[in-house]
């Protein structure tokens, strides 16, 4: 699979992407370089996916991912947005 290196060891890589991650979904924004952006968004978007799923296996997969076990709330929030459950604000 092709991905970007970014100039960096497959570790640092991965702690950057997880970072970056992380951040994207506890303040729903970040500011970074385009190449760094799409890496990020390619891993946000299997996170979303697992969140689609909604099982237990599927959970512990994202909170391995995530630095700190606060996202995975946005992350439901986001799975529900995608699956058109919207909120029930009137």
């Amino acid at each position: 699979m092709k991905y970007r290196h970014l100039g960096r060891t497959s570790a640092h890589r991965q702690a950057l992407l997880r970072n970056l991650v992380t951040s994207l979904f506890t303040h729903e924004s970040i500011q970074t370089t385009w190449p760094k952006a799409k890496e990020a968004q390619r891993l946000a978007e299997k996170l979303i996916t697992l969140g689609k799923k909604n099982t237990e296996a599927s959970k512990r997969r994202a909170l391995s991912i995530f630095f700190v076990s606060s996202p995975l709330s946005h992350l439901d929030t986001w799975a529900g947005l995608q699956r058109g459950e919207g909120t029930s604000e009137g």
